[in-house]
């Protein structure tokens, strides 16, 4: 029986051959159904572990997501945003075992969908300054920075540093006073892949490092000096500092993104670069993707339906479903 008023949109219940209720601050109908079907099919298996994949994901960078997943309907959920956004490209299954420690196959998500306009895109590349040293690279305007004094010159350590790249010297992006630059690094963990997120707050004189904001559980918690070596110059001329002066380092195009491996076959992290801020008009930011790396995108592959690890979780859903019948 259906309660309270259906005049004024508040119905809950059935009603006939139809069922009211209530979501996303709107009343909803659904047609009443008897006698639900359970048919425990191989597509329903299939379906059911390709979103536990995606419940992983998300619990693993949820904090980013809620933040960053900006276009979205006043009554749609972050989950469910980050859900419809993803869910087209999700190509993977686990279980709930890996998605109860916030772990999934995040390759190729979209960890944001704002508008502004800088190519957050990731490609593998060597090192013009290290010629065995190889990383997930980003492209950047043409740009110098300062290096403090008693700071290494290999890597973008603090705010004001990475505010002089990507601003360069005519700003073609338009960014803004202040802005964040926000690393989402994936990592072997558990059982499939481990997310961690961090952030540094960016302007002319920031002298902000790297912070820790999320993480997998079954991954250990970074300190300073990992955060410290998340983003490496990979290109352009640079002076060192010394104890007492500080050094340069000018014509920088490209940035190591992660964890550095001896060949491009070798790169075993994935990653994401979120450019983000407020104006007048509310939070802005990039539309950003997670890039694998080879060696970690051989991982993955296991967790395709047709990969020995995603096949066997089909295939023991499916028979936990019948014994369960």
């Amino acid at each position: 029986m259906s309660k309270r008023s259906l005049f004024w949109g508040q119905a809950s219940g059935k009603l006939g051959e139809a069922v009211y209720y209530r979501a996303g601050g709107e009343q909803r109908t659904r047609t009443y159904v008897q006698t639900v079907k359970n048919p425990k099919s191989y597509q329903q298996a299939l379906q059911r572990t390709k979103f536990n994949n995606l419940v992983g994901c998300y619990k693993g960078i949820s904090t980013a997501v809620k933040s960053f997943f900006i276009n979205r309907a006043s009554n749609q959920s972050p989950f469910n945003a980050f859900f419809k956004q993803n869910f087209p490209l999700n190509l993977w299954v686990t279980d709930k075992e890996i998605t109860g420690v916030n772990e999934g196959i995040f390759q190729g998500m979209y960890v944001s969908n704002g508008n502004f306009n800088f190519d957050t895109t990731l490609t593998p590349r060597s090192s013009d300054l290290v010629e065995t040293d190889f990383y997930l690279s980003l492209e950047i305007p043409k740009g110098n920075c300062e290096i403090p004094v008693n700071m290494p010159q290999e890597s973008v350590r603090i705010g004001k540093q990475l505010y002089q790249l990507l601003v360069g010297d005519t700003n073609p992006s338009g960014l803004p006073s202040e802005f964040n630059f926000t690393v989402i690094l994936i990592q072997q963990g558990f059982a499939a892949n481990g997310a961690q997120v961090f952030t540094m707050r960016c302007s002319a004189d920031s002298e902000e490092h790297f912070r820790f904001v999320q993480g997998s559980p079954r991954l250990s918690v970074p300190d300073q000096s990992f955060m410290d070596n998340l983003v490496t110059f990979m290109d352009g001329e640079s002076t060192a500092s010394t104890a007492t002066a500080p050094g340069r380092v000018t014509g920088a195009t490209r940035l190591g993104i992660g964890i550095k491996a001896i060949a491009e076959e070798d790169i075993n992290c994935g990653a994401a670069v979120v450019i983000s801020f407020k104006d007048s008009a509310g939070k802005q930011c990039t539309k950003s993707t997670i890039f694998y790396g080879q060696a970690l995108e051989t991982i993955a592959r296991d967790y395709l339906p047709t990969g020995s690890a995603g096949e066997s979780i089909v295939n023991q859903y499916q028979a936990v479903s019948t014994l369960i019948e």
